[in-house]
């Protein structure tokens, strides 16, 4: 209940900037009538690597990802994208296939700043294998696999900067599996993004995620590119 308070908090607090910050009557692509540095509101594919500093481990988890913006209305965008992500720790060996869509409700106001909402499901397929014979999951076997159905709730903010934009976020990720099973994560990070041609950009990443069932709190560092159309 603590995780959905917080969430609904960040979600009041950003429309109330948002409803009480000096702005302009509607919603703009290009604020000021510029193309700026930002993605919100721009069509674009985008390919990522992830590289997850899995704490209590001396190993990492990777993940690489595809993905695409398409804005609908001047204050709407939608997002699809897959990513294949791995973790080798002996004796396990974890892959997961995921997919999944967003909305994202955003508007500009005072020197092009977006603030913005978010919301997004997805689906996941999660392999686990055991190399060691005498290692068994709950289940008994050496082999575990789990599908399921995941959800995101985010807010945050874009702010311009000359040739470079960044992107603050809260983020809650959770499935829909019973509370004592659930995946549950606040995720919080920042973003830079950069157009190094008018088509062409990209981004670094930065994120903090706590999950709520374990002690485990880990860091993930994220790059990649973008292309417009």
């Amino acid at each position: 209940m603590t995780t959905i308070k917080t969430l609904i908090s960040a979600v009041v607090l950003i429309a109330a900037s948002t409803g009480f910050a000096q702005s302009s009557n509607t919603c703009s692509w290009f604020p000021k009538g510029e193309d700026g540095p930002g993605v919100i509101g721009k069509r674009y594919a985008d390919v990522g690597f992830d590289v997850e500093d899995v704490q209590h481990t001396s190993h990492n988890a990777y993940q690489t990802s595809i993905g695409a913006n398409i804005p609908v209305t001047q204050c709407i965008d939608i997002s699809g994208g897959y990513s294949y992500s791995w973790f080798d720790y002996k004796p396990q060996h974890n892959t997961d296939h995921a997919i999944g869509g967003s909305i994202k409700l955003y508007k500009t106001i005072e020197d092009g700043v977006k603030p913005f909402i978010s919301a997004g499901l997805g689906y996941s397929w999660f392999d686990e294998k055991l190399d060691n014979p005498w290692y068994f999951n709950s289940n008994r076997k050496n082999h575990h696999s789990q599908d399921k159905a995941t959800w995101r709730g985010s807010v945050g903010a874009e702010f311009p900067y000359k040739w470079i934009s960044v992107t603050p976020t809260i983020s809650y990720d959770d499935d829909f599996e019973g509370t004592t099973k659930s995946s549950q994560a606040f995720v919080y990070g920042v973003r830079t993004d950069s157009w190094i041609t008018p088509k062409i950009g990209i981004y670094f990443g930065v994120s903090y995620v706590t999950w709520q069932h374990s002690p485990s709190h880990d860091w993930n560092y994220s790059v990649g590119a973008r292309v417009r159309f």
